[in-house]
């Protein structure tokens, strides 16, 4: 199958068809705002669907918890979340038998949907691994989003928030939902060796700023935010609640409040 093909993504049921006129609508689901598609590689899609058809479980890592500590975090949410994320991987894994229909064939063509240019180093070592990095995001993204579809705890978030303001604007992976309160989401995965300290600190950034951000438009008044890692070829994921006390830690650019 060709990598660019006419077809849209709708990111609220994973319907895949033929591109429609803007505004692109979902025939499936009526979802407004639909995301032109990509194909993943057949090669790369089959070398994480063997890896989690492989008998190795998920672990928990606290390297994003030592570094965080849940500081500024209600202590019965925070064990609550973490909880609740931890089932996700556990049910993911029971999955594994299931991994060809839970694996996407498809993710968003950024520049296409967009019209921004994709950001990528300037030397095509850099842009393979930054391609290799955004299809395996994809595909592990795709996957927990229907995992997290059967955690009524988790809510998907399929477009972007306030699009039309351009400084306040934000997308998370999803929503946790606590009473009234929803908690933005960002789910990141990490190739092998980068499950480390120093290298969590741009993810904390970004989602630090899902979290003032949702605080900012009343999607909940705590201002937190959950931000998920995980590394499939080392088996490792973990998870923090973080508070504005995250941002002394890892301080936010101003563009980003």
């Amino acid at each position: 199958m060709k990598e660019f093909n006419n077809l849209y993504l709708c990111p609220r049921c994973d319907s895949v068809g033929e591109l429609t006129p803007s505004p692109i609508t979902c025939i499936d689901c009526g979802y407004v705002g639909c995301l032109i598609a990509r194909h993943i590689p057949h090669t790369t899609r089959q070398r994480w669907v063997d890896l989690e058809s492989s008998d190795q479980t998920w672990r928990w890592d606290k390297t994003l918890s030592r570094k965080l500590k849940h500081r500024g975090v209600d202590a019965r949410l925070a064990k609550e979340i973490q909880k609740n994320v931890k089932r996700l991987f556990t049910v993911f894994g029971q999955h594994r038998g299931e991994m060809d229909g839970l694996f996407p064939h498809f993710m968003e063509d950024y520049e296409r949907t967009t019209g921004k240019k994709n950001r990528q180093r300037n030397s095509n070592k850099g842009k393979s691994m930054t391609k290799r990095g955004s299809q395996r995001g994809a595909l592990y993204e795709g996957a927990f989003l229907k995992i997290m579809d059967l955690n009524d705890s988790f809510e998907r978030c399929p477009g972007r928030i306030h699009p039309d303001d351009t400084r306040y604007n934000f997308h998370p992976d999803g929503w946790y939902l606590d009473g009234d309160e929803k908690i933005p989401i960002e789910f990141k995965t990490t190739k092998g060796g980068n499950f480390v300290s120093p290298k969590m600190e741009k993810y904390i950034k970004q989602s630090r700023k899902h979290g003032r951000r949702a605080k900012r438009f009343d999607f909940n008044s705590s201002g937190y935010s959950i931000l998920i890692v995980c590394c499939p070829e080392e088996r490792k994921f973990g998870a923090v609640v973080l508070s504005s006390a995250a941002d002394d830690i890892v301080p936010a650019t101003k563009h980003t409040r």
